[in-house]
């Protein structure tokens, strides 16, 4: 089955960020001491001081949320918001990722049902009709 999860009419609003550069960088180091105890060290750093050559713009018009709407796993039939599900990354024989989507929260079944999103342009005609 099929679910259309749209765009919460009352959430959307224009993205102050709109088309300005974006300037910082989220990244973590993280190390493996001799104890065995691991130390994760984040920071924020200016895009050009890894090597971004330009700056990198905010493209997003607006900002919004999607309603809560309930979807069922296809592999056990449990009932849960689509909020919950997840993404996971399983690794092959020969260390190459292979991505999943759509992963059911309750018996792990990737791709376990169809949910696809209203986009901006929809929900911002069903908001302003046209008269």
């Amino acid at each position: 089955m099929k679910y259309h999860v749209k765009i919460l009419r009352e959430s959307i609003k224009p993205n102050p960020g709109y088309g300005l550069p974006i300037v910082m960088y989220g990244r973590s180091h993280t190390t493996h001491h001799d104890d065995g105890s691991v130390t994760i060290n984040r920071s924020v750093i200016p895009l050009r001081e890894i090597g971004n050559p330009g700056p990198v713009v905010d493209h997003q018009k607006w900002l919004y949320d999607y309603e809560v709407t309930e979807v069922t796993c296809e592999g056990c039939g449990a009932s849960f918001p689509w909020t919950e599900l997840k993404d996971t990354t399983d690794y092959d024989y020969d260390g190459n990722a292979i991505g999943w989507e759509d992963v059911c929260p309750k018996c792990g079944e990737p791709e376990c049902c169809d949910v696809e999103f209203e986009d901006i342009t929809t929900a911002l005609a069903r908001t302003n009709p046209v008269r």
